[in-house]
């Protein structure tokens, strides 16, 4: 449980998983390049590098769903306090929306 009292989700891989998990392993590979060596020697490097960035990837994905779940939450919190600012009126046309444009010839 987080410190709010609250499960996360129990899925542990989003899109950012799998972006940093392949940014791990351009690094490895670019590392190599760098150095010298065949690009796609060293294996276990760049399966060390590939689960740390997915780690990091999987982070930063439970750690955005948590700061957007919490903006969320307060605006709807503010939402639900403060009906008189959010009243719906009737729907209007884009016409009824917009002033009148004319262009000016010069």
């Amino acid at each position: 449980m987080s410190q709010t009292g609250r499960k996360l989700d129990a899925s542990v891989l989003n899109k950012y998983t799998y972006l940093f998990g392949f940014y791990g392993f351009a690094a490895s590979a670019i590392q190599n390049a760098l150095l010298r060596r065949p690009v796609l020697s060293g294996i276990h490097r760049h399966l060390l590098f590939t689960l740390v960035g997915a780690g990091i990837g999987t982070f930063a994905g439970v750690v955005e769903k948590e700061r957007y779940g919490k903006r969320d939450f307060y605006i709807d919190d503010y939402i639900k306090r403060n009906p008189d600012d959010f009243v719906k009126g009737p729907p209007k046309k884009m016409s009824e929306e917009f002033e009148l444009w004319v262009p000016i010839n010069k």
